[in-house]
């Protein structure tokens, strides 16, 4: 059963809001492992993780460790892990099909 998040904690979801909604290689791998947290309808390879620095994979590490201890008992987490899956959703959208033919 996961814990509740004591008055005061800072959710590293919140901490890390601006790089998991960035637009570069690493926030999209982080963006993506949220994404995946929050859904199970996003998929996410654990082979991404070569490709963090060890700054980004540190806030990786902090990211899951929070998950797994408070899981969706964090509104941060909540909140952000939404936008995640939002944006991921924008970033995989299949292309529309020409209306020429």
């Amino acid at each position: 059963m996961a814990e509740q998040m004591k008055f005061g904690d800072i959710s590293p979801f919140a901490q890390h809001r601006s790089v998991l909604l960035d637009y570069y290689g690493a926030a999209r791998i982080l963006r993506t492992a949220t994404a995946s947290m929050w859904t199970s309808g996003v998929p996410f390879s654990l082979a991404k993780l070569g490709y963090l620095d060890e700054d980004h994979l540190e806030i990786f590490k902090e990211l899951l460790a929070h998950y797994l201890t408070y899981g969706e008992n964090d509104d941060a987490f909540m909140r952000v892990g939404r936008e995640c899956k939002e944006r991921w959703d924008k970033e995989n959208m299949p292309d529309e099909p020409d209306d020429e033919e």
